[in-house]
């Protein structure tokens, strides 16, 4: 066989311009091939990028409606912070006139009185009561105005 395949080959070596176009058209099919395979990983490669562009504003979107909300819970938040602090210096005046009111009783001695007369007593102490529970509904009254 190998005797055979010589003079083929010798006979091909001869010929210049066949082993010329043979070599042209290898390399011509190379590059063809090399062409097609790349169209096709850039083909590939452009869709990749539209489908991350896609989920790029998937996410901004998401991030913009996170930042919508938090900017929510922060106003809230300092709302009740302010809220909180109003109630406890409304808490603080309630405390400090019951205070006020209850020292008056501790300076006077009310049982002698109370038992020498005890209607003079009752009236007043019924007078003052019904005030401060006038004074305290009219106080919540307005706080809960203002809150509204």
């Amino acid at each position: 066989m190998t005797f055979l395949l010589k003079p083929f080959l010798l006979k091909i070596l001869k010929h210049k311009y066949l082993w010329g176009t043979l070599l042209i058209g290898g390399i011509l099919t190379t590059l063809f091939i090399y062409k097609e395979t790349h169209d096709r990983k850039m083909i590939s490669l452009e869709e990749e990028i539209i489908k991350l562009q896609a989920d790029l504003l998937i996410k901004q979107g998401q991030v913009n409606n996170l930042e919508v909300a938090t900017n929510q819970i922060e106003q809230t938040l300092s709302l009740n912070i302010a809220l909180r602090h109003e109630l406890d210096s409304f808490k603080t005046e309630l405390n400090d006139s019951v205070d006020s009111k209850l020292e008056i009783f501790k300076k006077h001695n009310l049982d002698n009185l109370a038992s020498e007369k005890p209607k003079l007593i009752e009236n007043r102490v019924n007078k003052a009561t019904e005030q401060v529970f006038s004074q305290i509904e009219q106080e919540t009254r307005e706080f809960n105005e203002e809150m509204l």
